[in-house]
């Protein structure tokens, strides 16, 4: 049985899917729509490829690993630098979707591993030193990705904070 290779690429909102055979199509990057394709996926016995996209891709990831689908989690700039090297220069999420199916069925990358439990929650707190603001967004941004997680009241503005940890000041007053 030969491998069919399918490239996603993964946006906030969405998810732009390049079957080979099947060609591209886009579902909503929400917990249902994610879930379905992790599904049909398994059903199908496809191997996804997708880039590491700053936690755009958490809930690709865990759907495929709940369903024991094969993917690979490849680095942003490998699969732009395959898609140079193929003499594609246009840069469209459909693009990328169709050149991370390619560089799957060409390069055959190996798959991803699934993630250690361990390594599942955010950084909180704990003790030493608390971390300065800027490099606090990364929880901050992975609690909003994540299904089930508060939300900040988006009627209050966020407090204005300067960053004490860093050379460069953050966002509010001097």
């Amino acid at each position: 049985m030969q491998e069919v290779f399918v490239g996603v690429d993964v946006a906030k909102d969405w998810l732009d899917v390049h079957h080979p055979g099947r060609g591209a199509r886009r579902i909503e990057n929400t917990p249902t729509a994610v879930r379905a394709f992790a599904v049909a996926s398994a059903k199908a016995g496809l191997w996804v490829i997708f880039e590491a996209s700053g936690g755009y891709d958490r809930l690709l990831r865990d759907a495929l690993e709940a369903q024991g689908v094969r993917f690979s989690r490849v680095n942003p700039r490998q699969a732009r630098d395959f898609a140079k090297a193929m003499g594609v220069i246009g840069k469209t999420d459909r693009v990328d979707a169709r050149m991370l199916a390619e560089l799957g069925a060409r390069l055959r990358p190996a798959a991803t591993e699934p993630l250690d439990p361990a390594r599942r929650a955010p950084p909180e707190g704990g003790p030493g030193r608390p971390s300065p603001p800027c490099l606090r967004n990364g929880a901050a941004r992975w609690r909003r990705r994540s299904p089930g997680a508060p939300r900040r009241d988006a009627t209050q503005p966020p407090a204005p904070r300067r960053c004490e940890g860093c050379l460069s000041p953050g966002p509010g007053p001097q």
